[in-house]
């Protein structure tokens, strides 16, 4: 959930239209990726088909694109370490809640972009516009929720900080 986990930079050609070494720095989404592929190819897409993103072509053509949030869910555990939580970035900040412990944070990515200093009781009122806004928003997709695994044997390893051998081959 963190910036080093799902921002990463889009790299777009399009030599009709974009200007060479052009950098914008407007955060975009995956959804946002088949609407820009319905507009750029003229195609429409089926009436009860729901798009999530928006297209970048106004941003390709230095036109303005709307301020609007975006949102993270990960129920579930990952392979990598990664824990059941959710979050949402709007402007220059962002909220993250992990479902493991309840735990909430939140961050001024203009500020702290490595997101070091969690802000939630000194701006309490960003923290809870921003809650509100994923809380709406998971319940609007019907997002699936993490559930206790009533097998759950916390004297077992759990795989997701596993130790690795040490190799004994030389590089």
């Amino acid at each position: 959930m963190y910036e080093g986990g799902i921002r990463v930079p889009l790299l777009v050609r399009w030599p009709s239209t974009i200007k060479p070494g052009r950098v914008v720095n407007i955060p975009v989404s995956s959804p946002d990726i088949f609407p820009t592929l319905l507009e750029v190819a003229k195609a429409s897409r089926k009436p009860d088909q729901p798009l999530d993103g928006l297209s970048l072509v106004p941003v390709f053509e230095d036109l303005t694109f709307p301020d609007r949030p975006l949102f993270w869910h990960y129920p579930h555990y990952g392979n990598q370490g990664g824990a059941p939580a959710a979050a949402v970035r709007r402007g220059r900040w962002k909220w993250i809640k992990t479902f493991e412990n309840e735990r909430a944070e939140l961050f001024d990515l203009a500020t702290d972009p490595s997101e070091q200093t969690n802000l939630i009781d000194s701006e309490s009122a960003h923290a809870a516009s921003l809650e509100k806004e994923l809380v709406d928003w998971l319940k609007d997709v019907g997002a699936e929720m993490p559930v206790p695994n009533p097998k759950f044997d916390s004297s077992k390893p759990s795989g997701r900080f596993a130790t690795r051998p040490k190799s004994n081959s030389k590089p």
